[in-house]
């Protein structure tokens, strides 16, 4: 007969200490983590608003940038001027925006200047891409002289407001002056009165903040954010606020019985902590892993070396304390499980590796696959050049791509040839090269040649035409259009090109071009697959810029190990010769 399981006074003492060592994120993830976890919510908006952003749904330790969501758009108001949030792209940690005061009109009540001191958004006007547009807002009664002809015109009320892209260094007449930078692919709408579409476009600002920080945080699992008190960088994870990254948790894994032993030198259990104990009449087991419990251990194996302990409650006694113990990463990896749900993107579904963005960390996808989503738009850049995403099809790693430039675009400002990155990508067997040739001499018989459109370019009209590779072979007109001043190759699809050799009207031009053309991807295709059979997730290591193998045990190089835990411990019970049970926790091999 088994004995009696008599409840000793000690265990009333060891019971207080695990009430009151059970460490609070075992029951959930940290507050701040689950916060900052989520991007900023403004109604139907898609942008991907985290770090440095808090405001709303983000508490203020989510970041110091506070956004408002007014009429459903993200709005942040720096040096007292409110700014429309239009987009922004997290890996470059750009932002474009446009002043609210200026979205209905450039009549306003307030003249204020952007000013962006003191502020982590910079803006560099030397760039390229934007232009200042100067407002003069002139009372209509009286005489003014404005320093330039070139000029926009818009009436407010009494006054005139003359738009100029002249740098007015310094004016001593009776306007009030306002300086807005624009992009400069808007420059064209200044002059033929359409300021205030130039302004509602926006212009992009950089943000300069601890972003090497925050991505190492991001890397290690972490959500960026700051320490409410005094404002510093603080990078939160599952387990709680740490100042750099996530901590390397040591890998907890339920454990099979490795030793037994009754020695001395195994009855200093929980000075580092590191074994796990259970008893039985022929002395202690000693079940080594990775996880420390130091205080309730030693006060168990104190009651144990004085004899207040006793057969099955011991036993008892020590799974009831590992149960309550086992740290949250005993879980699954971090990585694993950021990496395991597929995430949408603008039109996209179901979207995983190689591509990242969009609230799914840098390591889940490949540094090239970074996509942007904007509403119902995503786009993905490489060698500089944007392309829009029309499809994506995983199984085959083909994508169905169009250039930015040319989307709902026959005439674009800056024309220029680009080619993909072979590297990653190569164009679809599907697909074929369009020539356009823009700015060409005024031939006789333009009908004869080759298809032909119009560009306006500045108020002046432009002759162009298109040709696929079938009818640049079978056309006489070689000579005729090398006399056009720029050549602009495009591909499309094969089908597409049969349907412009057939029917070569513009508006056909226009769609074909929209409908893009195919591509095939490789980002360690190979190992993927060997990854994904052997139950990873992939992913990319930023430390050793390698391919990444995401397990629940942790990451590999390309597979996961072929003895992985089982998510739920086997008991083995095994009986003694004195008649109880020592319990043991193991896993499945």
């Amino acid at each position: 007969m088994k004995p009696k399981l008599i409840l000793h006074p000690s265990f009333f003492f060891v019971f207080f200490l695990i009430s009151t060592n059970t460490p609070t994120y075992l029951c959930e993830d940290d507050a701040h983590y689950t916060n900052c976890g989520n991007a900023f919510t403004c109604g139907t908006t898609n942008l991907d608003l985290r770090y440095p952003f808090s405001g709303g749904n983000r508490h203020s330790y989510c970041g110091k940038e506070k956004l408002t969501c007014e009429g459903e758009v993200p709005k942040i108001t720096i040096n007292g001027i409110k700014y429309r949030i239009l987009d922004w792209k997290n890996s470059t940690q750009t932002v474009t925006m446009a002043r609210d005061d200026y979205w209905d009109s450039v009549c306003v009540s307030e003249y204020k200047n952007n000013t962006f001191d003191n502020t982590q958004f910079q803006y560099e006007h030397q760039d390229d891409d934007h232009r200042n547009v100067t407002l003069f807002y002139c009372p209509s009664d009286s005489h003014h002289s404005i320093p330039t002809t070139e000029i926009g015109i818009d009436i407010c009320r009494a006054e005139y407001v003359y738009s100029t892209f002249v740098p007015v260094p310094s004016y001593a007449g009776n306007c009030k002056v306002v300086v807005i930078p624009i992009f400069q692919t808007s420059a064209s709408l200044v002059l033929v009165n359409k300021t205030r579409e130039a302004l509602r476009n926006g212009f992009e600002l950089k943000w300069v903040g601890d972003y090497g920080e925050c991505q190492k945080c991001s890397d290690s699992g972490g959500e960026c954010g700051v320490d409410d008190g005094d404002g510093e960088f603080q990078c939160f994870c599952v387990d709680g606020s740490h100042s750099a990254s996530c901590t390397d948790h040591l890998a907890c894994q339920w454990c099979r019985l490795t030793h037994v032993d009754s020695s001395p030198k195994h009855h200093s259990i929980g000075g580092t902590g590191q074994q796990l104990l259970a008893c039985g009449t022929k002395g202690i087991t000693i079940v080594k892993c990775s996880f420390s419990f130091s205080l309730l251990y030693q006060a168990v194996f104190f009651l144990l070396k004085m004899q207040l302990l006793r057969g099955t409650f011991f036993s008892f006694l020590v799974i009831t304390i590992t149960l309550s113990q086992i740290p949250t990463s005993c879980a699954d990896d971090v990585h694993y499980l950021k990496c395991s749900s597929p995430f949408h993107c603008a039109n996209l579904k179901n979207l995983s590796y190689p591509f990242w963005g969009y609230g799914r960390p840098t390591y889940c996808g490949h540094p090239a696959f970074n996509l942007q989503c904007t509403g119902e738009v995503a786009t993905l850049s490489f060698m500089s050049e944007s392309y829009r995403v029309l499809e994506v099809n995983d199984s085959d790693h083909r994508l169905k791509l169009v250039r930015t430039d040319y989307w709902n675009n026959i005439c674009p400002t800056v024309l220029r040839n680009i080619t993909m990155d072979s590297t990653f990508f190569n164009y679809g067997s599907d697909s074929q090269n369009l020539t356009l040739y823009y700015d060409c001499p005024s031939f006789p018989q333009s009908d004869s040649v080759s298809p032909w459109f119009n560009c306006s370019v500045n108020g002046t009209q432009m002759i162009n035409y298109f040709v696929t590779e079938s009818m640049l072979e079978n056309s006489e007109s070689g000579e005729v259009l090398g006399a056009c001043k720029s050549r602009v190759v495009v591909p499309i699809l094969e089908s597409e090109a049969k349907v412009l050799e057939t029917n070569s009207t513009v508006e056909n031009l226009k769609a074909v071009l929209d409908n893009g053309f195919g591509a095939e991807w490789d980002a360690n295709n190979s190992l993927c697959d060997e990854c994904q059979n052997s139950g990873g997730h992939c992913g990319y290591n930023p430390s050793s810029s390698e391919f990444a193998c995401y397990c629940r045990d942790g990451s590999f190089p390309s597979t996961c190990k072929k003895s992985v835990r089982t998510t739920s411990p086997v008991v083995n019970r095994i009986s003694s010769k004195n008649n109880y049970d020592i319990v043991l926790l193991g896993t499945s091999g």
